[in-house]
């Protein structure tokens, strides 16, 4: 737009020249005289002048322009840069925002996947503590069911006989159940004790002998039984009771003794007990019982004798004991191959 004025005012002058020009031309020209030179070259001057005037209007005004466009575009740069910086700062923010963003949300990730681990590992221990409490209980169980299976006899011997109130509540049972409607059950046995004992107590002398009379003849009658069972067991078997009958003295469960091979050679005695069954049979008037006659003071005074003894002295009790123990182990292998021999038979005999 300013360059458009600057050519307008430019026009403008070169008009205003050419005009004055013109009429200087025309003057000179009716002069006719010596002049008329002299006025063509001031008119050719004057056009001259009026195209620089004009040139240098139009570069003035293009300068001027050229100005007035660089300030504005200086300015508007100035603008646009801010613009610039602003969205930039903006971008910067956002940028900054999202990355604190990601970051918070990593972290709260981690933290969840620190949480189920945890949770794993806490899961993980309680299934290994029951693994743990159930093998315990496994070790447990199978303890003490190789206890009870050490200590629990598989043998079957006849019942040892009842006494007369055994004989007399054993029929008062058998009556009861006797007397029982169909469906009805029978009493506990605290209940049919608390109502047998007053009819037992009232029983008259010759009921009460004939019970006692019964319980004696199975008492007479029982080591006969006993000892027709006690041929119907293997060797094998009586070795498998005597060890049930040692775990159960070793804990306190009973006192029976060893069950007896019949026909088995036995183990000689140790020279100590060699020595305490000599001087048992001297009586308790020894000089070593001194008159005792309790068994365990006895056996006190027994350990003490053999203690006092010396090597000399107790050399009789070793080699008999070695020349027995000899003599025991040539029986004891007769014994074993007769019993080999006698399974052997019997195994042919089955299977055939």
């Amino acid at each position: 737009m300013a360059l458009l004025r600057a050519l307008a005012r430019s026009a403008a002058t070169t008009t205003a020249t050419a005009a004055r020009t013109s009429l200087l031309v025309a003057r000179a020209s009716a002069a006719h005289g010596p002049h008329h030179r002299l006025a063509i070259s001031a008119l050719a001057f004057a056009q001259h002048q009026s195209r620089l005037l004009s040139t240098s209007d139009l570069v003035s005004d293009s300068s001027k322009t050229k100005a007035k466009a660089s300030v504005g575009s200086i300015g508007s740069g100035q603008g646009g840069r801010a613009d610039k910086d602003k969205a930039k700062a903006d971008a910067a923010k956002d940028k900054r925002a999202k990355e604190k963003e990601r970051k918070e949300k990593e972290k709260q990730k981690k933290q969840q996947q620190r949480i189920k681990a945890k949770e794993h590992r806490e899961k993980e221990k309680e299934k290994k503590l029951r693994e743990r409490e159930r093998a315990r209980a496994l070790r447990l169980k199978a303890r003490e069911d190789k206890k009870k299976s050490s200590t629990r006899t598989l043998l079957r011997p006849p019942k040892v006989p009842h006494n007369s109130w055994q004989i007399f509540f054993d029929e008062f049972i058998a009556e009861k159940k006797r007397s029982l409607a169909p469906g009805e059950k029978l009493a506990t046995v605290p209940i049919l004790t608390q109502e047998a004992a007053p009819q037992y107590r009232a029983l008259d002398d010759e009921a009460r002998h004939a019970l006692q009379q019964r319980y004696q003849a199975a008492r007479d009658a029982y080591p006969a039984i006993l000892d027709a069972w006690q041929k119907t067991l293997t060797p094998e078997m009586i070795r498998q009771e005597n060890t049930v009958r040692a775990n159960r003295r070793k804990a306190g469960l009973s006192r029976k003794r060893a069950l007896r091979i019949d026909g088995e050679p036995k183990r000689p005695i140790t020279p100590y007990f060699r020595f305490c069954n000599e001087i048992r049979a001297e009586g308790s008037n020894s000089s070593v019982l001194q008159g005792e006659t309790d068994i365990t003071k006895q056996s006190t005074l027994l350990a003490q004798a053999w203690k006092a003894l010396t090597e000399d002295e107790r050399k009789p009790y070793h080699d008999a004991y070695a020349g027995a123990q000899e003599q025991y182990k040539r029986d004891k292998a007769e014994w074993d191959a007769e019993q080999q021999r006698t399974a052997s038979l019997q195994s042919s005999s089955s299977s055939s």
